[in-house]
C-alpha cells in the first residue's frame, strides 16, 4: 500500500521507519513518535487540521527521491544472512543461561540487613 500512496498520514512507527525508503512523505501528527530519529522528508505537526492539511499540502509538492533513511538502506536481511553463513553450527547462537532471582533476592535481603 505504501508504493502506491502519495503522502503517509498518521503517528504510526511506519511513517519513520518505513516511508523514507519508499520515497514517500510522512505528516506525523502529535509527539508519539517524540525523540525517534527522522528522515528529511518526515512533517512534524501537532493534533491540529490547519497544520495537518498544511503539512499534507507540503508533503504533496516534496520530492523525496533521494531522501536517506536514517534507520538504514533497507539491506539489513541480506546482510544478516551474510552474517549467519558464517556460522557452521547455530547452538553457540542460541545457548539460553539460567539466572536464579531467589538467590539475587537473598543477597539483597542480607545487604537490607
Amino acid at each position: 500500500m505504501m508504493s502506491v500512496c502519495d503522502v503517509v498520514v498518521g503517528n504510526s512507527s511506519s511513517g519513520l521507519y518505513e516511508a523514507p525508503s519508499f520515497g514517500k512523505p510522512t505528516v506525523n501528527i502529535g509527539d508519539r513518535q517524540k525523540g525517534r530519529l527522522s528522515a528529511e522528508s518526515v512533517i512534524h505537526v501537532a493534533p491540529s487540521t490547519t497544520e495537518i492539511v498544511g503539512a499534507i499540502k507540503k508533503g504533496l509538492t516534496m520530492d523525496c527521491s533521494q531522501v536517506k533513511n536514517p534507520y538504514g538502506d533497507g539491506g539489513a536481511s541480506k546482510k544478516i544472512k551474510q552474517a549467519l553463513e558464517k556460522y557452521d553450527d547455530f547452538s553457540s547462537l542460541i545457548q539460553k543461561r539460567f539466572f536464579d532471582y531467589s538467590l539475587n533476592l537473598k543477597k539483597r535481603e542480607l545487604y537490607e540487613l
